[in-house]
């Protein structure tokens, strides 16, 4: 869907994903639209990929599975940190978070199998 809009007797030319009404007057504030919606498919794109990582991680049955999955999800979350999609801090926190499961979870079944 392509919305047709008037502003200062220019036309400008907005293409629509989603039927919503754009109240932009000025060019800037149509490009700012476009950046936005740009930046958030791409943010989107990054965090589905954050959250797939580490739910993989949580899923894995055995240490060594684990362990491989936790190198995978900390170069996705210090990749995203590094493109600003979370902050460093949050990244740093989420990898700590991560390692501590693992073991945590696979020292108590270590423990409760011997």
């Amino acid at each position: 869907m392509i919305l047709i809009i008037a502003a200062r007797c220019s036309i400008f030319a907005l293409r629509i994903s989603t039927p919503q009404l754009v109240m932009a007057h000025h060019k800037s504030a149509l490009k700012r639209i476009r950046q936005s919606r740009k930046r958030n498919q791409y943010n989107r794109q990054w965090k589905w990929q954050l959250k797939q990582a580490i739910k993989a991680v949580r899923r894995a049955t055995t240490l060594e599975e684990a362990e491989s999955l936790l190198r995978t999800a900390a170069k996705i979350i210090d990749r995203s940190a590094a493109r600003g999609i979370i902050h460093r801090n949050t990244a740093a926190n989420r990898k700590s978070a991560l390692a501590r499961y693992i073991n945590h979870h696979f020292a108590r079944r270590s423990a409760t199998t011997q």
